[in-house]
């Protein structure tokens, strides 16, 4: 017969096994192994997988987890509130964009992108006096941020400041000679002012310019599987 010290050590190897004297125990299954929390930056990346693959409800998932659950100084908290607000801008609610464009920058004041987005938000809502203020004080901070200029370029015709289209416009394409967008924006703006022969030649350089890129787009373009067929 065994001891009582050897009934415990039975019961320690498995409670479930029937214990001497038949005393019998419910046989319970082993526990499930935990599963793993994802990190802070794993999260941040499935989001942003997420949104190459055009997944946006993924992705403004696991962005909104970041910024509701995430630790307070977790650098992706200001990214991801940029994303969600480039999701909100792409779909069309300048509102929202702005919002979380305002949060990004509450965590992280100097970062251009947010800065940037924030004015189109804005110009997007029908705000453009706003957009331009936080435009031009980003362009005095980054004076050699083309996009900056091309946008206050946008405004200022719209606005039917002219001079400062131009400027703005002219600017751009210093800092960014291939932008073809730009070149049809100052087209725009030459147009408006009555500058026609201006206006003209900014279109024809904004043409040349596409085709460029569209013939390095073809030489880079893969072969068609099987080569080329000969005669």
């Amino acid at each position: 017969m065994r001891t009582p010290n050897a009934i415990r050590a039975v019961g320690l190897v498995c409670v479930a096994l029937a214990m001497l004297l038949a005393v019998g125990c419910t046989k319970k299954e082993a526990p499930a192994p935990a599963t793993a929390v994802p990190t802070v930056p794993e999260v941040f990346q499935q989001g942003v997988s997420a949104l190459r693959k055009n997944d946006v409800d993924a992705a403004v998932k696991a962005f909104t987890l970041i910024v509701e659950k995430a630790y307070p100084g977790a650098p992706e908290r200001p990214l991801s509130y940029l994303y969600l607000g480039e999701i909100a801008l792409r779909g069309g609610n300048a509102e929202v964009a702005a919002q979380n464009f305002q949060q990004a920058l509450k965590l992280k004041p100097d970062m251009p992108q947010a800065r940037l987005s924030l004015g189109n938000a804005y110009f997007s809502g029908g705000r453009p006096d706003d957009a331009i203020q936080v435009w031009e004080a980003l362009a005095r901070d980054r004076p050699n941020l083309a996009s900056v200029h091309n946008n206050l370029g946008i405004a200022y015709t719209d606005k039917g400041d002219l001079e400062k289209a131009i400027a703005h416009l002219e600017q751009t394409i210093s800092l960014s000679p291939e932008n073809y967008q730009a070149h049809e924006n100052l087209a725009a703006a030459y147009r408006k002012k009555g500058m026609n022969d201006e206006a003209d030649a900014a279109l024809h350089k904004a043409q040349a310019i596409k085709a460029r890129l569209l013939a390095r787009q073809k030489e880079a373009a893969p072969a068609p599987e099987g080569g080329a067929t000969g005669p």
